[in-house]
């Protein structure tokens, strides 16, 4: 394969996952993976890189099974989903990398860091971010919902909060939906934590105080997973806060990368 075959793969490669990430725009000095929730796409991240400084390249990772990706079969375990990123988009990554996610995609951005540890040393990953997730060696209080009877199934979705009522009132909109949420929260019900070294980069976590699904002494136990630093705090809101109070998130990322001297704006 000759180079410019190379660099035609790596760019496909990263279109299909990175749909919304400005890799024209230069090399940056961190990339900010971002993964999204459950039934969530990278859409949720659109806006993100208008916010950041040059040398902070949002990444909102585009999973199979949505938006550009909807023919591709959604994954249903996370270790098979991060074999697969691990095969594809991680070493098309270069440079220092930062790992975000919220509810289940905190799991997955958790997965991804260990993953890229493995692989290209500690110093590859030098922050993780997770919001509305308990610390993953904790036991779900929640019963699994994948399984359930699609009546009890859009109930247990109103009970999350994420799916605006006429989305859920629509009953062709959720026919088309239902078979791709139901496999995200398989992927979230099935996850299996493998104890290891925790993690040498810093942590930040959020959790919101009207959260009915995340304590805020569940997300404190996420200080389990790193030798460095760890930070929490509590945002006003529901399950959703960390989108919800979007500014203040955005100012603690910022700042928490920033502080890095190769990230100085």
């Amino acid at each position: 394969m000759n180079a410019v075959t190379q660099t035609v793969n790596r760019s496909a490669v990263l279109q299909r996952w990175l749909p919304y990430c400005r890799l024209e725009a230069g090399k940056p000095n961190v990339r900010l993976l971002c993964f999204a929730h459950a039934g969530g796409s990278a859409l949720s991240f659109r806006a993100w890189p208008e916010k950041f400084p040059w040398n902070i390249q949002v990444c909102a990772v585009q999973l199979p099974g949505r938006e550009g990706r909807l023919r591709e079969p959604c994954f249903k375990r996370v270790s098979e989903l991060i074999d697969r990123l691990s095969e594809e988009l991680l070493p098309a990554i270069e440079g220092p990398v930062a790992v975000l996610g919220h509810s289940l995609g905190a799991k997955i951005a958790f997965e991804s860091a260990r993953r890229l540890r493995s692989r290209y040393g500690a110093q590859k990953i030098i922050h993780l971010f997770v919001s509305g997730c308990s610390a993953p060696h904790l036991r779900s209080e929640r019963d699994p919902i994948y399984t359930l009877p699609d009546g009890k199934f859009m109930e247990r979705l109103a009970d999350f909060g994420g799916t605006p009522k006429d989305v859920l009132a629509n009953r062709e909109i959720m026919q088309f939906l239902t078979p791709r949420l139901r496999a995200d929260f398989e992927l979230d019900d099935t996850y299996t934590f493998e104890p290891d070294v925790p993690l040498e980069c810093p942590i930040t976590a959020w959790t919101g105080d009207a959260d009915d699904l995340v304590s805020p002494e569940s997300m404190e136990a996420w200080r389990e997973h790193t030798q460095a630093a760890f930070t929490s705090q509590v945002l006003p809101g529901g399950h959703f806060a960390f989108y919800e109070q979007e500014s203040t998130v955005l100012a603690q990322i910022r700042r928490a990368l920033s502080a890095r001297p190769e990230t100085i704006t």
